[in-house]
């Protein structure tokens, strides 16, 4: 479903998101491959983060998307986002992604677990091949100490088609956000789609560590090589991934697993084990020389003094920044910028 137009309302325009054009994000974008990236990083994600106090006058403004509280409410402490995204949820309640965002509010809150539970329960009725919901629930069983109904999801979760964490989705509610804050259009596009899938980034990795370390405290040797198996292949499904956020992920998990499959088929003398996970280490390796290529050829295209970026933003949210590399000579070629002289 589109998004809805943006709705202006007097009184909440936020001066420093107006100001903002393409050119500032093409230029933090450009930067990211110079000297200073973390000057670069911080104005991206001072950008697409809005202020608590912004995302507030959001939630207050009768005006305000649901979209756009819920790209909003990810700027609030869990028991303010929770209650918008709720809303979110009533107005839109097909929508996974919605549903995830509700879950991890949810889950961020004391005595609230059981509604977390209840919303991964409707997110996987809507997206039955997406494994992310098992791994999540296998992480809460692990840290409940349920060894056995944390390795049957664990199972469940590998026989699924992919992990999905909807970074283009939530984009579009960052961008829905952006907008309503009084951001130029072009530019809240242009920068929900170079920041999509940082955010999932974040998740996906504090989710994989989450379960190695529960692993990692297991007596159970034998358990523990099942769920560091299991979290790797965690990892591997996020290959298929469509934005590099999350295919970077998938790549961070696999790399922190590798050390602790290999000390517990050291301990198990597991030799067919470590012969496999050599093998492993060279597929990792050239997946993380992959993703340096993609990130190396997306910096040369930015480099280029063009104009007509915003087809470079809708390709993005249409399908994934990964889909960049293939795409970049299909795109119409943007007219060059005048020089100082013109």
């Amino acid at each position: 479903m589109p998004l809805p137009p943006p709705v202006r309302f007097d009184g909440t325009v936020a001066p420093e998101l107006a100001s903002v054009t393409v050119d500032d994000v093409v230029t933090a974008r450009r930067e990211l491959a110079g000297q200073r990236p973390e000057s670069a990083l911080d104005r991206l994600a001072e950008w697409v983060n809005l202020a608590p106090e912004r995302a507030r006058q959001l939630a207050q403004a009768a005006a305000s998307s649901a979209k756009a509280l819920a790209g909003a409410s990810q700027s609030l402490p869990p028991e303010e986002a929770a209650p918008l995204l709720e809303a979110a949820v009533k107005d839109y309640p097909e929508e996974p992604c919605l549903r995830l965002l509700l879950a991890k509010a949810y889950d961020a809150q004391p005595g609230q677990q059981a509604k977390a539970a209840a919303e991964l329960d409707k997110l996987s009725s809507l997206d039955p091949q997406n494994a992310l919901p098992n791994y999540v629930r296998a992480r809460d069983a692990l840290r409940e100490g349920d060894i056995e109904q944390a390795l049957a999801l664990l199972d469940e979760a590998a026989s699924q088609d992919a992990v999905n964490a909807y970074a283009g989705e939530n984009a579009l509610y960052r961008e829905q956000a952006l907008e309503e804050s009084g951001m130029n259009a072009d530019a809240a596009r242009m920068t929900a789609a170079l920041t999509a899938g940082t955010p999932e980034y974040d998740y996906l990795t504090q989710l994989g560590q989450d379960m190695l370390n529960q692993g990692a405290e297991l007596d159970d040797l034998e358990a523990a090589q099942a769920v560091f198996e299991a979290v790797y292949t965690l990892g591997k499904q996020l290959q298929t991934a469509k934005f590099s956020g999350e295919r970077l992920a998938g790549l961070d998990v696999e790399r922190s697993t590798i050390d602790a499959l290999e000390q517990v088929y050291t301990s198990l003398q597991n030799t067919e084990g470590l012969a496999w996970l050599a093998g492993e280490v060279n597929d990792l390796t050239r997946g993380i020389e992959e993703m340096y290529a993609f990130f190396d050829s997306v910096d040369a295209y930015f480099n280029q003094q063009l104009t007509g970026w915003q087809t470079v933003a809708d390709q993005i949210l249409a399908t994934g920044d990964l889909s960049l590399v293939e795409q970049l000579f299909t795109i119409p070629p943007a007219e060059p910028a005048p020089s100082p002289a013109e």
